[in-house]
């Protein structure tokens, strides 16, 4: 089979039991137990099948029916991807994470391959659902940080003007969006401009 989340796919992200973040987990602990690793800065980043994977780490962190190895997430941030939860893989047990997880999705509004308004941005509606949040209030265009999510966690929307399925920065600046990312995973700050300068 070739359908998106599906062991044939890049990462097996459409399984609440996926052996790929069975295996992530084991990697992260291994690396941890070299003591060159601060347990409480631990984040997942993914781009494409890879941003539903990342996303779907923080459905499995803590997930009774997944092999975590103990390790926990401080955050995840996923670039072109969308809700991981589909139909037969809840995103935790009873489609309800066990643990709280910070999540940011950003996406290229000029991206054809996952589109932003119809797959990314009903992922963040369905992890503002997940975490109790307050629902978007404002277009897929625009930058929002949801509030009133369980435990105060941050859960935001970041989408970039121009950028496509395969951008990932732009050339004025090439590590404006990964210093979005970094701010938003080590502060929590929300990523606001949606034009790279």
């Amino acid at each position: 089979s070739t359908q998106f989340g599906t062991p044939a796919c890049t990462w097996y992200w459409g399984s609440e039991t996926s052996y790929d973040a069975t295996f992530i987990f084991a990697v992260i602990a291994a690396v941890q137990a070299s003591g060159c690793v601060n347990a409480a800065q631990i984040y997942v980043d993914g781009w494409s099948a890879g941003a539903y994977m990342a996303e779907r780490m923080a459905c499995a962190d803590g997930d009774p029916a997944v092999a975590d190895q103990g390790v926990v997430l401080a955050g995840v941030h996923s670039y072109a991807g969308g809700n991981p939860a589909i139909p037969g893989a809840p995103c935790g047990p009873g489609n309800n994470p066990v643990r709280t997880i910070p999540v940011l999705m950003s996406q290229g509004l000029a991206d054809t391959t996952v589109n932003p308004q119809t797959m990314g941005f009903p992922g963040l509606e369905a992890w503002g659902t997940r975490y109790m949040c307050t629902a978007p209030t404002a277009s897929y265009t625009l930058a929002q940080h949801l509030t009133g999510c369980r435990l105060g966690t941050a859960v935001d929307w970041w989408p970039i003007n121009a950028f496509t399925h395969l951008t990932r920065s732009c050339s004025s600046d090439p590590l404006w969006h990964d210093r979005g990312i970094w701010a938003f995973l080590t502060t929590r700050a929300a990523p606001t401009a949606t034009t790279c300068s």
